[in-house]
């Protein structure tokens, strides 16, 4: 095959285990179709910051919550250990805030969303990469605001790939609709 023509697959990441590694490429491959969104949709800070025409959570308020959002999943209720400090740092919002809707940071560019969310993905790669398949698919528990919850390595990265294509989804329909309302 050419470098031109679309490839459909999944290619194990370098330095995970195949299996594991696959699940990560679905991953990554959610990321890529985010970016590839947001380059093509050319956003101006405005339109980041902008009341959306429906609902409350602004385009900049998704992308912050893409990344806040994955943090969430993977350490408080996957590790259950503290995140680095380095993304304490650069995601100094809660994922909701105190009334129920998405944080809504003000006066980030595209690229200041992208360069959490790369941060966010590089550390949990590192953590989700060294884990063997049988690690992967071991159940976790946690109680949460809801009740115990079971779920395992595996199905959080397939829920934050769906998360991300869903509020990608979400994006390009508010893109939409800012553009139409002009």
């Amino acid at each position: 095959m050419t470098d031109d023509v679309p490839r459909f697959a999944l290619t194990p990441l370098q330095d995970a285990d195949p299996d594991v590694g696959r699940w990560l490429d679905m991953l990554e491959d959610s990321r890529k179709r985010t970016r590839g969104e947001l380059y093509e949709l050319q956003f101006t800070d405005a339109e980041l910051d902008a009341p959306p025409p429906t609902g409350v959570n602004t385009i900049g308020a998704i992308l912050y919550h893409l990344a806040a959002a994955e943090v969430q999943w993977i350490y408080d209720n996957l590790l259950q250990i503290p995140p680095p400090d380095t993304l304490a740092e650069i995601l100094p919002y809660p994922v909701l805030g105190a009334n129920g809707n998405m944080s809504t940071p003000r006066g980030w560019a595209v690229e200041n969303y992208l360069e959490r969310m790369n941060a966010v993905r590089a550390c949990t790669l590192a953590e989700l990469k060294p884990m063997m398949p049988e690690q992967f698919r071991t159940p976790r528990f946690k109680v949460m605001e809801y009740g115990a919850v079971e779920f395992t390595p595996e199905a959080v990265v397939v829920h934050l790939a769906q998360h991300e294509a869903e509020h990608r989804g979400q994006i390009q329909t508010l893109a939409e609709s800012l553009r139409a309302a002009r």
